[in-house]
């Protein structure tokens, strides 16, 4: 009840201070207007812009002190909320417990109660949304918009943003339906189930954005991703950061500071990142929890970049926090391309995975898989957060918990217990009135910047991130993000003036017969015994970095066998970047495996003949002696 009580204190603190700040933004406003724009330099018209329609702090004081307090305390309330557990009645389940259920549970009557329990508790905060959610059309007149639709395009600094992304959903969502097709098909013969729309508790995440979980149900061929889960075992997330962070400096991005790898930050009870930045020290901080699982191996390394990003100008920072920048989440978006790419960088997969003759096809395959099903769902997701609430303006629905849910089955193709949850209070870019808009079309933007810079990841080894240090319009296009737009950047620099679906479309391409042609059963997966390289350790004095060898060692019963993978390979050191002292070495199957059955038996068989050939020859070549009782 203490701890309860000081975060409540703490948190009335934040509220007071922001608004506050909101105070001082709408005094400086104030100022800037009296100024008339065509007297300010091109270079800092958009700091002027900025600085004259602050988004959200224009409204007035109590409309603005209702949206942060509601933000806040819906925040806190779920943070702290405890439910019990549906078939341990002494025990009850927190935050975290309750979505580490929904990644790792497969016990589905389980997952159905815990889920809507959850989401009733959280619900009864419903009634003061509707009031939040008008306050995004006061906002837009504030800053001299039209409507929430052109207030939020405006915050995201793309227009016609929103007939952008119904146009590229238009030509993702082929993709995304064989995706959800593909993996209805799995989870109805799973839980030998007949549902035509996919329950969001049975996704792996709270609101099924994110598939990522599903990976042991979904991918046919598992190797590369029981192998990293594997390796995980062995690590902490302070490795994961310290991995994450080489590869922030290969982009050319300030290292994190030291006090990010101190062992206070990675004991936090909910293991979503949370990125503390403070402008006037030029540094940031991440709080998370210390389990490494596929999520948060992928979490780092985008929570990494967007340190990175925000270490650019830290002077600039509390004016760039006014938008949301469509480059920065491609970029950071990158990170889980990059965390994949790298798996065998990293040690926690063979080196040959992406280039093996035999296995390169099968390991590329189930690496975009992965990427699919932490990608496309978010897309679906995004869209239907935004269109939902833009919906509410244009149209107003008596019952805007159906109206959720519709949008929610219209795009994502997902239903709740009763379809009367209010889960979407869980969610902060919701509560706080941010648009998605951003993310969605930076989730697309990637696979732009991927293919203007020809990089093709999962066909070979090549680190996507050291090849971008060496990219100077990578570079010269980040440093541009402080004082430009994200539309002038994308103009200026890769000559993209439309943000388009076709590298996207293109780069999941080989999942299409992939997923037609795949078992309804993932193909059996071969334990490994190996050494794996384990992550680097910063020094304090050159920031240079070191690594360390572990054994890791992996006990199965009754291992299966994986007839169609040639597992037989050993890891080289990465001599650029990492060093290692070990070559780990992992066990042969296949048709590799019989070959070497057949050599060894041929070996034995001829080791035989020798012998009796050789005994046979010693007898003949005895010598002779008078003694007849001694001889043979």
């Amino acid at each position: 009840m203490y701890i309860v009580c000081q975060e409540l204190i703490e948190q009335s603190r934040v509220v007071d201070a922001i608004v506050k700040y909101g105070s001082y933004l709408k005094e400086q406003s104030s100022i800037f207007l009296k100024i008339p724009e065509d007297d300010i330099p091109y270079e800092y018209q958009r700091n002027y812009t900025l600085l004259l329609k602050p988004a959200d702090f224009l409204l007035n004081t109590t409309d603005l002190h209702k949206l942060v307090t509601f933000t806040k305390e819906t925040e806190h309330f779920s943070r702290n909320l405890k439910i019990n557990h549906p078939e341990h009645p002494h025990q009850t389940i927190g935050k975290q417990t309750f979505l580490d259920l929904l990644a790792s549970s497969r016990n589905f009557t389980l997952l159905q109660d815990v889920w809507s329990s959850w989401q009733q508790n959280v619900s009864s905060n419903f009634n003061s949304y509707g009031e939040t959610l008008s306050l995004v059309a006061e906002a837009a007149s504030k800053n001299e918009l039209y409507n929430a639709k052109s207030y939020w395009e405006a915050l995201v600094e793309y227009e016609e943003g929103y007939q952008q992304m119904d146009n590229l959903w238009n030509d993702i969502k082929p993709l995304y339906k064989k995706l959800y097709d593909f993996v209805l098909t799995r989870i109805n013969n799973y839980y030998n189930t007949n549902f035509t729309d996919i329950p969001v508790f049975l996704t792996g995440s709270n609101f099924g954005e994110d598939w990522s979980n599903l990976a042991d149900l979904i991918i046919p061929h598992q190797q590369m991703y029981k192998d990293a889960e594997f390796a995980f075992k062995a690590q902490t997330m302070l490795d994961m950061y310290k991995l994450a962070d080489t590869c922030g400096k290969y982009m050319g991005f300030k290292p994190l500071h030291k006090n990010v790898f101190t062992k206070n930050n990675f004991n936090n009870e909910i293991c979503m990142p949370t990125l503390l930045t403070y402008s006037t020290s030029h540094y940031s901080e991440i709080l998370t929890c210390n389990n490494v699982t596929w999520r948060s191996y992928l979490n780092a390394h985008e929570v990494v970049l967007e340190a990175g990003l925000k270490g650019i100008d830290y002077q600039a920072l509390p004016r760039r926090e006014l938008r949301h920048s469509v480059l920065e989440e491609a970029i950071v978006s990158l990170g889980s391309i990059i965390a994949i790419q790298n798996l065998p960088n990293y040690g926690f997969t063979p080196e040959c995975d992406y280039v093996d003759l035999e296995n390169a096809t099968e390991h590329g395959l189930a690496a975009r898989l992965l990427l699919a099903l932490r990608t496309l769902p978010k897309l679906a997701y995004y869209l239907a957060a935004d269109v939902w609430r833009l919906e509410a303006f244009e149209s107003p629905s008596e019952d805007i918990v159906y109206s959720w849910w519709e949008n929610r089955k219209k795009y994502q193709g997902v239903q709740g217990v009763l379809n009367e949850e209010a889960d979407f209070l869980n969610d902060p870019y919701i509560t706080s009135n941010k648009p998605y808009l951003a993310k969605f079309l930076g989730t697309v933007l990637q696979f732009e910047l991927l293919n203007y810079y020809q990089l093709a990841p999962f066909t070979h080894n090549d680190n996507l991130a050291e090849r971008l240090k060496d990219e100077e319009y990578f570079r010269s296009a980040v440093q541009d993000i402080p004082v430009k737009n994200s539309e002038e950047v994308l103009s200026y620099h890769y000559a993209i003036s439309e943000i388009g679906s076709i590298t996207l479309t293109e780069f999941f391409q080989p999942l299409i017969d992939y997923l037609d042609t795949a078992p309804l059963l993932p193909y059996p997966t071969i334990p490994r015994i190996r050494k794996a390289k384990a992550p680097p350790e910063t020094t304090t004095k050159k920031e240079t970095l070191t690594t360390t060898v572990t054994l890791i060692t992996q006990d199965v019963e009754d291992p299966p066998i994986q007839n169609d993978q040639n597992v037989l390979s050993t890891f080289q050191p990465d001599t650029k970047n990492i060093t290692s002292d070990a070559t780990p070495t992992v066990s042969a199957s296949g048709h590799s495996a019989g070959m070497y059955v057949l050599i060894t038996i041929g070996a034995c068989f001829f080791i035989f003949v020798a012998v009796l050939v050789f005994k046979k020859l010693v007898k003949m070549r005895r010598p002779r002696t008078n003694n007849r009782r001694f001889e043979a």
